[in-house]
């Protein structure tokens, strides 16, 4: 928790969020695809603040200046088939 002197915080951050998608045919029929994507997840303001903050007369709630963001890592593979013009499931 941050002391009752006036600090600041600073971040200084450099991030990179790469896409990648790939496609494979493995013959006329089939195809094989790829994919991966990186994101990120940052802290909502309130919940960076350390100060206590009163919602109503029994619940209080309070930050954490230290919350670091979520990365997320996200892959997918497909395999694609045709099955033809008549086909419906």
């Amino acid at each position: 928790m941050l002391s009752d002197n006036n600090e600041d915080a600073k971040i200084d951050r450099w991030d990179y969020f790469p896409t990648a998608h790939f496609s494979y045919n493995i013959s006329k029929k089939y195809k094989l695809m790829a994919s991966y994507s990186r994101r990120i997840e940052r802290p909502r303001g309130w919940w960076l603040e350390p100060f206590l903050t009163w919602e109503d007369a029994y619940n209080v709630r309070s930050g954490n200046p230290n919350l670091q963001p979520e990365y997320i890592d996200a892959y997918e593979l497909n395999f694609i088939t045709n099955m033809g013009k008549n086909f419906s499931p």
